[in-house]
């Protein structure tokens, strides 16, 4: 091992060195035999450490790989509740528990589900889930609108995307009756000549029980004039 060989001494002897160095010479020379070198430790010893240090070292990873061993736990094993959504895509890739008017409720993210947004492919979904009933999810109406489209000169250009914008990727609870926020960080919004497409990102804020949602993008600009 070269960390170990810089604190011996002299490696090899002086004869040897002798013909190692002919084997980079430009002049060809013949060479009978190349010894065997002959590594000389201090007499201090420093050889019986290195190997003591080493035969440390062995042990240890050892004793590492026999107790790598991991115990895990379920918070209840009699009433668990299962919940599976396989039309969803990506389902439970983001969860958050949230209370509201004296309801509890498991909020789940698929960033990869379709929804009934107009030409949407994969935009993503936040679903509300009973944590009595197993099965019981209900998808919350962030967004039902589709990309937007303006006027360039008489066609009609996107001047975003929300295909692919994975909504439900993040998820968050203010707590007890409060505020929900649920954000597409793959959101991409057009600039003013549309040659530029910023990942920007946009979130959601829902409130009142769901029943009020405002959308939140403070990136989202189209000053970008090139």
């Amino acid at each position: 091992f070269t960390f170990f060989t810089s604190g011996l001494h002299d490696l090899t002897r002086a004869n040897e060195d002798a013909e190692i160095r002919c084997l980079l010479c430009s002049a060809p020379r013949a060479i009978t035999a190349m010894p065997r070198p002959v590594f000389e430790a201090r007499p201090d010893g420093l050889h019986h450490r290195v190997f003591t240090w080493l035969s440390g070292l062995t042990i240890l990873r050892i004793f590492c790989i026999l107790s790598n061993v991991a115990q895990a736990f379920n918070v209840d094993l009699n009433t668990f509740i299962t919940h599976d959504r396989p039309d969803a895509g990506m389902f439970g890739f983001a969860v958050a528990l949230h209370r509201d008017k004296g309801n509890s409720w498991l909020l789940v993210g698929a960033p990869q589900a379709n929804t009934r947004q107009p030409n949407v492919t994969q935009g993503g979904a936040v679903f509300r889930c009973s944590v009595e009933t197993a099965n019981d999810c209900q998808e919350i109406a962030f967004d039902r609108t589709g990309s937007k489209y303006v006027d360039n000169n008489g066609h009609m250009e996107k001047i975003e995307e929300k295909s692919g914008q994975w909504f439900g990727a993040t998820i968050h609870s203010s707590g007890v009756n409060g505020v929900i926020v649920a954000c597409a960080p793959r959101y991409v919004y057009y600039s003013a000549n549309f040659h530029r497409r910023e990942p920007v990102g946009t979130c959601f804020v829902a409130r009142n029980s769901f029943t009020h949602f405002q959308e939140y993008s403070p990136c989202r600009t189209r000053k970008f004039f090139y």
